[in-house]
């Protein structure tokens, strides 16, 4: 992976994070007018006590600095856990993530995995590996199968917009995970790709597919309308795999009434 181009990924999401803040979130005095929308570079530098000059540096990609810093900028920029781990690994502060070696052992896992659908994802969010009970469960659902991209195929596919009930959050929900492992992968062009399909597909998602934010891990709830006109819940938990660029996104019944659905349509008989 180039280091030039993670520096680049870094700085686009400082200068992201930068842009969602007013000098009044740091308890900044300001007198006249502004230009520049949220804090200027040299209002993050001061509060971080780091110079100008190398922040600059910093945001455009030109230079490498220590976990201090961007632990003190995390601090200044109000970065959640989440963001702030984000920002460490693309400072190359974290095991950078191997490809995966080791697909077989995970698609047996999810094989053996009986009481709640779930898939084994890549971190371009290409699905490997699809147990018995998500077929079972997802049938009168748009197909997502070996060799499909799951927000691609939940952003794209009209039918998905016939069962997903809140689209947009789900959506921007799994966005958020896919964005924690594509800036890992800066130079994978298949990331790429998906970016430009999200981008070109879907204009009045623009909001999502250009935000620089990132969660990579924690459940979401995701509700679908039920083959008898009813709502089924699931909780979905993307499970990061240790030493691989690896996921499984598990959805587990939110509720009694899913659960006994998921039940019905799985039990022998």
């Amino acid at each position: 992976m180039s280091t030039t181009t993670i520096r680049g990924e870094l700085g686009a999401f400082l200068r992201a994070a930068r842009a969602q803040l007013t000098p009044a979130d740091l308890g900044l005095n300001v007198h006249g007018s502004r230009r520049v929308r949220g804090l200027r570079r040299e209002e993050v530098a001061a509060v971080s006590g780091i110079g100008l000059s190398w922040y600059t540096w910093l945001e455009q990609g030109r230079v490498a600095t220590s976990r201090q810093v961007l632990d003190a900028l995390a601090s200044t920029l109000r970065l959640g856990e989440q963001q702030h781990r984000h920002v460490l690994a693309l400072g190359g502060f974290q095991p950078e993530p191997q490809e995966d070696t080791d697909s077989a052992r995970l698609a047996a896992l999810l094989a053996e995995w009986s009481r709640s659908p779930a898939l084994l994802l890549d971190h371009r969010f290409d699905v490997h590996a699809v147990n018995e009970v998500h077929h079972t469960v997802w049938q009168s659902s748009p197909e997502v199968r070996g060799g499909t991209n799951l927000l691609l195929a939940m952003a794209t596919e009209p039918d998905w917009r016939d069962v997903l009930v809140d689209e947009r959050e789900v959506l921007y929900e799994l966005f958020l995970r896919f964005r924690a492992q594509a800036d890992l992968h800066p130079t994978d062009p298949r990331c790429h790709e998906v970016l430009r399909t999200l981008r070109n597909s879907r204009p009045d998602l623009a909001h999502c597919w250009e935000c620089r934010d990132v969660r990579d891990y924690g459940t979401w709830p995701v509700v679908l309308t039920g083959g008898s006109g009813g709502r089924l819940r699931f909780d979905f938990t993307l499970l990061r795999t240790d030493g691989t660029s690896g996921s499984l996104l598990v959805q587990v019944p939110g509720n009694d009434e899913t659960r006994e659905w998921v039940r019905g349509r799985t039990s022998p008989g």
